[in-house]
């Protein structure tokens, strides 16, 4: 004979609950029960313990399908949703994409910081909805259409600028409308939304190689563009067929599917982690954490078990972890730049340092063989063999600093070069100040980078000694023409990573080393940090180069001849060395927000 009622620990038993979830459900009046005296145990009649047994077979019995959740409550892609949205607003603010040399988005910077605020409050409310309200409502089609429209101007934004982080907040507004127009299930919607993805980054990447943050994979050479292009391409026809599977209901293929797009957001978010792409790098995290937990979404469909005080405590833990590990990626971030560019002011003072050598030795050299005053005496006798004689002397005790030697008599004229350059021979360069001003000072005269006039001798910087007699009379002058590449190669040594460049400007501005070969002998904008370094200052900051890869670089003044030197390095190439400490900060911060989700599921069921 059927029993008609049933105490709290059969209940439990019955229903595979704690008897802690039995009395949260009789605390709420969610089960009509009777007690006996005033503080007597609870009697639940037979029809309240059928009724939840009806419950729980349908939830048991439910099966995959397009229809809406509409009428259920919390979906995981509300959350996934909200999680982007905070994410993505509240990175604007820790590293702006406009904070470094980005002029078109500096000069819409405010428009950008109010749709980043409204893209985080529209998250959290999100969030805090499907959090506390049991049923959905025309609110989160509202709040669905809302983010939307603010992705989509974000979308724009980025679009202008030829940027792949469009495709993104493109991908993310699509599936919103969608979702808000025709309801789909949370499946539906996280299964369109990876492929649209995919394939939008994918399209974007042909059609903005620089801009995509796996190119650092074919600049360095690691792989081409067309090979890339073709793995991703039989990639994005995989995850269409195992999203298709998916969708059937094999729960197999929807694992499958949710890891290989959980691992390759990971990876992109690492990679635009180490290249300074913020934003990239909490949209990859974000989707990949609710990647590996989104084939048990339905351990996460209701807070109806939980009171509105304990929704709260574990929405606040959740949204905590979140700030949290946002702070900890950004504090890491951040010291890993600035012991970088602690590194990158040292290099580019050493930098100075080999340049001021350089050019100090090769005055030295020169002076030390007009002391011994053979050359005055030669010029004075006029003998060309033993004055070419000398000159290869000065040439190869050099040791390769100079690419010539010419020697002048006092009117300006060239009477010998070595090695040899028979164009030179007889030219006047008495209006040159190369030669006027030693003659006028009787000093040692140092030239920016000039172009010679005579064809076929390559741009150089010229030192430039007076030649006197023991009489104290001016007989002409001795050039030597200094060797760019060997002040390159020994800038070179300083660079014991092979990634960084060096930059070196003359007095005037006019480049001298560049790592555009075009640049060189243009003169440097005015704005240039080179030019501030020309002008005396010193520094060092994270800028962005015209491709727009992330750098990190540092200027300072070459002393006594008030050159400029800059020393730059891609970050994703100085980051390098520290990416295990940046892995291990994302590990933290999967590991904690998927322990999160954990919990609070677990705390529901208890």
């Amino acid at each position: 004979m059927p029993k008609s009622t049933y105490t709290v620990k059969e209940v439990a038993n019955l229903l595979g609950f704690s008897t802690n979830t039995v009395y949260k459900y009789l605390e709420s009046g969610s089960i009509k029960a009777v007690r006996l005296g005033v503080e007597g145990r609870f009697r639940i009649p037979a029809g309240e313990v059928e009724k939840l047994l009806q419950e729980r077979d349908e939830v048991s019995q439910e099966t995959p399908s397009l229809a809406s959740d509409s009428k259920k409550s919390l979906s995981i892609f509300d959350w996934l949703v909200g999680f982007l949205a905070m994410g993505l607003g509240f990175s604007q603010f820790i590293n702006p994409v406009y904070a470094n040399a980005q002029q078109p988005l500096m000069k819409i910077a405010p428009y950008l910081n109010v749709v980043n605020i409204l893209l985080f409050i529209g998250g959290a409310l999100l969030l805090g909805f499907d959090t506390f309200m049991t049923k959905k409502n025309h609110k989160h089609t509202v709040l669905y259409l809302y983010i939307a429209v603010l992705s989509l101007v974000l979308a724009g934004i980025f679009l202008s600028q030829k940027s792949v982080s469009s495709v993104g907040y493109l991908s993310l507004s699509v599936v919103l409308i969608l979702s808000a127009i025709k309801g789909i299930n949370y499946r539906l919607q996280y299964l369109i939304f990876v492929n649209l993805l995919f394939v939008s980054i994918g399209l974007g990447f042909l059609i903005w190689p620089g801009s995509s943050t796996f190119s650092v994979l074919f600049r360095t050479g690691i792989v081409s563009r067309d090979v890339f292009a073709a793995a991703w391409f039989a990639f994005f026809c995989l995850l269409l067929f195992l999203s298709f599977k998916a969708l059937k209901g094999n729960k197999y293929f929807m694992i499958t599917t949710s890891f290989i797009t959980g691992t390759i957001a990971l990876i992109y978010s690492a990679m635009s982690f180490t290249s300074g792409y913020w934003g990239r790098s909490i949209f990859g995290i974000t989707l990949g954490t609710f990647s590996f937990v989104y084939p048990f979404a339905s351990e996460f469909d209701t807070f109806k078990t939980k009171t509105r005080k304990e929704a709260l405590v574990c929405f606040l833990w959740i949204l905590g972890v979140f700030f949290v590990g946002s702070f900890m990626l950004r504090t890491a971030y951040r010291s890993f730049q600035t012991i970088i560019l602690d590194e990158m002011n040292g290099r580019v003072g050493l930098a100075s340092e080999v340049t001021k050598n350089f050019m100090d030795r090769n005055t030295s050299a020169l002076s030390a063989f007009l002391n011994d005053n053979n050359l005055s005496k030669l010029l004075i006798e006029g003998s060309t063999a033993d004055l070419d004689s000398e000159l290869k002397q000065i040439y190869l005790s050099s040791n390769n600093s100079f690419v010539r030697i010419v020697v002048t008599d006092k009117n300006g004229k060239i009477v010998d070069t070595y090695p040899f350059y028979f164009q030179s021979q007889d030219v006047d360069i008495s209006n040159r100040d190369y030669f006027s001003e030693p003659a006028k000072t009787g000093r040692v005269f140092v030239t920016g980078f000039i172009k010679p006039n005579s064809p076929g001798i390559d741009p150089s910087i010229l030192i430039s000694l007076p030649i006197i007699d023991a009489d104290g009379r001016f007989l002409g002058v001795i050039l030597g023409s200094v060797d760019i590449f060997e002040l390159q190669r020994q800038l070179g040594q300083i660079d014991y990573t092979g990634t960084s460049s060096f930059t070196v400007a003359d007095s005037s501005g006019n480049y001298i080393l560049n790592p555009d070969p075009q640049d060189i002998i243009t003169k440097a904008a005015s704005d240039s940090l080179v030019m501030k370094a020309v002008s005396g200052t010193s520094g060092s900051l994270v800028t962005y180069d015209y491709e727009g890869v992330l750098k990190l670089e540092a200027y300072k003044n070459v002393d006594d001849y008030n050159w400029g030197i800059v020393a730059a390095e891609s970050q994703s190439a100085a980051i390098r060395i520290y990416s295990l400490m940046g892995f291990a900060t994302f590990l933290f911060f999967i590991i904690t927000t998927i322990g999160s989700l954990t919990l609070v599921t677990f705390l529901r069921k208890k």
